[in-house]
Formats: structure tokens, C-alpha cells, sequence
């Protein structure tokens, strides 16, 4: 039997509103569409947290605040309720990613000791239903991802310099590949 929570944070409460517009068709040219959550989930976290959608489903990421591990839990009720909590043995010294590509949740998280950037994906979903790969490149804040097409696009800014870094992958974040590095440097990465 599974729990339901109701989200906390004020930040998960404005993306779900934002998501959930993007997800909405628009009634009319200028039509407004107002979204209250009173959710709450009894977790708190260390970091930001991130949202994804996929197939009628709204996932949400976090890593805890006790022990950084990435948690996650999905709502099939547009965010009114998060069921389904699991935790995997993965810690990230920055807030985690999710998007949703090619009919699957992809997440990005920061290595601890490492700085290491990590992309993660499901092919089940429970605590071990997950893949991994370890890239070359490291990070002091999160990676961020985007799905276009057939494409994973990912950002990130470099371990112990400004540096914006973009990569992408065209094999479902197997390899990536085209590498650019902007010289200028910045101070956050949105």
C-alpha cells in the first residue's frame, strides 16, 4: 500500500503551477487560468528540487536534507498527491535534475566527493530500476537538462571556474558529444 504525501515548498508549489499551464491548452488567446496547491509532502531537502512530466504522470526530485540521497515520487492527480516515494543510494552535493525524454524520467546529479556530473534513468520504477553513467565532467552546482526531439541537451557550470558548459546526446544519454565552453564566466546558472 502506498502513501500519500502533500508537497511543503513554496518553489515545487510555483513550478507545479508553471507545469501545469505549459500542460493545459489554452482556452483562449488571453484566457487566465489560476492553479492553488495545498499539498504537502513530510520530506525536506537540501537543495532544489525538479519536475518532470510524463505520460499523465508529474514526477518530483529531491535530495534529502540529512543524508543528500535522491529522492523521488510521481502524482497522477496534476500535483494534488505524491505517491510512490523511493529513495536511491545516490548523493549529489547539488540540487538533482529531471526531465522527461523518449518515454523515460532522466535525471542529472553531482557526484559528493567527486563533482562528478551523473545521468541516471529509469527502467523501473523502484530503488535499483534505475541506470547510471559517470561523465568526465565536473560541476560545483548542478547540471541542468533538456529534452528536444531525439536530443538530451545538458548545461553546467565548471567545477572551480564560471565556465558554461554545454553537451548533448543523440543515443539516450549514453555518449555525449559536442562539447562547447564559453570563455566569459558566469556566476549562476539558471
Amino acid at each position: 500500500m502506498s502513501k500519500m504525501y502533500k508537497i511543503k515548498s513554496v518553489y515545487i508549489r510555483i513550478v507545479v503551477a508553471i507545469v501545469a499551464l505549459l500542460v493545459i491548452e489554452p482556452i483562449a488567446e488571453k484566457a487566465e487560468v489560476s492553479i492553488t496547491f495545498k499539498t504537502e509532502i513530510p520530506y525536506s531537502s537540501s537543495g532544489g528540487t525538479g519536475l518532470a512530466y510524463l505520460d499523465g504522470k508529474l514526477y518530483v526530485v529531491w535530495r534529502h536534507i540529512n543524508d543528500d540521497m535522491l529522492n523521488f515520487m510521481y502524482s497522477t492527480d496534476n500535483g494534488k498527491t505524491f505517491t510512490n516515494k523511493i529513495t536511491i543510494i545516490e548523493t549529489s552535493s547539488a540540487a538533482p535534475c529531471i526531465v522527461a525524454h523518449n518515454n523515460a524520467i532522466y535525471f542529472s546529479w553531482i557526484g559528493i566527493d567527486d563533482h562528478k556530473i551523473n545521468i541516471g534513468w529509469f527502467t523501473k520504477w523502484n530503488s535499483k530500476g534505475y541506470q547510471k553513467i559517470t561523465l568526465g565532467e565536473s560541476s560545483d552546482d548542478g547540471a541542468s537538462l533538456a529534452s528536444v526531439g531525439n536530443t538530451l541537451y545538458m548545461s553546467w557550470k565548471g567545477y572551480g571556474n564560471s565556465a558554461l558548459n554545454f553537451m548533448e546526446s543523440t543515443d539516450n544519454g549514453i555518449k555525449w558529444i559536442n562539447k562547447i565552453t564559453f570563455n566569459k564566466t558566469i556566476t549562476c546558472l539558471l
